[in-house]
């Protein structure tokens, strides 16, 4: 009996390293200058703190995997057999050059991320995906009235459902497709 008690001791510790790790490292989005100054010292104070969880790609890469299937990279806010397995980031590119979109307080930067969790949901439904990133490259354009065409690329990264992971081992598996083109003439998506 005792055996069984470290084992499910060393696997709550090992669960509560994953959630914190998972968490501290999501501040670490505040790291550049800009945002950093933003911050007050708590805050600035816990960015500096959070740079102790980095791990490499690969660590990184298991973490996100384990905390798909717990709930923990949500907060437990859905059941893990619904959390989907692909993580979406996106790129905005205009003549070679990646645009960052200009998102100037650290609530409108939030407002992005919580609408993006909806997008980022749906992104294999065209019609919705291209309706988002139509209005966003329409954003872009005004913002950037030099640029005439801009490109969005998706990076997807698939993780494996347990069954899987099981029978054949642990992977991840990448790729980066242009999901979206539009010119600043026409505004519509160009496949």
């Amino acid at each position: 009996m005792k055996t069984f008690k470290y084992i499910l001791l060393g696997y709550l510790i090992t669960h509560i390293s994953f959630m914190l790790i998972v968490g501290f490292t999501s501040f670490t989005e505040f790291k550049d200058k800009k945002s950093y100054e933003t911050l007050n010292p708590v805050g600035q104070s816990i960015v500096d703190f959070s740079s102790i969880f980095e791990c490499s790609k690969s660590v990184n890469d298991f973490i996100y995997f384990y905390s798909i299937f717990t709930g923990t990279n949500r907060g437990y806010s859905f059941f893990s057999p619904n959390v989907a397995e692909t993580k979406v980031d996106i790129t905005f590119v205009a003549d070679g050059k990646r645009i960052d979109l200009p998102l100037l307080t650290q609530e409108s930067k939030l407002k992005f991320e919580c609408a993006n969790l909806h997008f980022k949901s749906n992104i294999f439904n065209e019609e919705e995906r291209d309706v988002i990133l139509r209005s966003i490259s329409s954003y872009l354009f005004s913002a950037n009235p030099t640029i005439d065409k801009i490109d969005v690329y998706l990076h997807l990264s698939k993780y494996m459902d347990l069954q899987t992971a099981r029978d054949l081992g642990y992977g991840v598996k990448r790729k980066s497709i242009l999901g979206f083109s539009a010119t600043k003439k026409e505004r519509i998506a160009k496949k």
